[in-house]
């Protein structure tokens, strides 16, 4: 038994499972997010000193993610509304957060969904964002695969933040134009990461 995990049993129509509730009721099966209430709804994941890029794809997979629960359009619009004010109290403007809200759905072209964003077109959205996952996962599948077979050969940076993310853009932009295609470095990849810091003491 893991001391991490806490098991309850109950009966009844709701059931909670991992990050998702789900419910039947009059012969209607409803999904919605499971929220933990000691992060959520004002957290955001922690992700230190990056450019606003990043967060720029993390409000794309905190919609993404909704889209993948929610079954009914209601619950994902809750969730939509709910994500962009939780990005509002971390500091992020109006406008910024209205500009990729927007290319999300542009990406999934319902580029007018302001106003016909209905359950029908709700659920051939979230389908068509179900196909996107599905692909995505199984791009990844395929990359750890070819990544076992690879070796990695890491240089250390003293470089941190947005300065480090640059320098790592500039290595991979270098390796794959230069080094990658290579006979000598075919089953090779480089990463930079940032030298860890220790006490003097260790």
């Amino acid at each position: 038994k893991n001391p991490r995990l806490s098991l309850t049993s109950s009966i009844g129509k709701k059931i909670n499972y991992l990050d998702v509730k789900i419910s039947h009721i009059n012969n209607q099966l409803r999904t919605i997010i499971n929220h933990d209430q000691d992060i959520e709804p004002r957290g955001l994941p922690f992700i230190s000193d990056h450019p606003l890029l990043m967060y720029s794809t993390l409000i794309q997979a905190c919609l993404i993610r909704a889209a993948l629960v929610c079954s009914k359009v209601s619950d994902f619009e809750n969730e939509r509304r709910d994500i962009q004010i939780v990005f509002i109290m971390n500091g992020y403007t109006v406008d910024f957060i209205k500009e990729h809200v927007q290319q999300f759905f542009e990406d999934f072209h319902f580029s007018n969904w302001r106003s016909h964003l209905d359950q029908n077109t709700y659920d051939r959205m979230r389908q068509e964002i179900i196909d996107y996952d599905r692909e995505r996962q199984n791009v990844k599948i395929e990359q750890r695969k070819k990544q076992q077979n690879e070796q990695i050969y890491y240089i250390m940076s003293d470089l941190n933040g947005e300065e480090l993310y640059d320098f790592q853009e500039e290595i991979k932009i270098l390796w794959d134009e230069y080094l990658k295609n290579e006979v000598q470095f075919h089953n090779m990849n480089i990463e930079v990461i940032h030298r860890p810091k220790y006490p003097s003491y260790t």
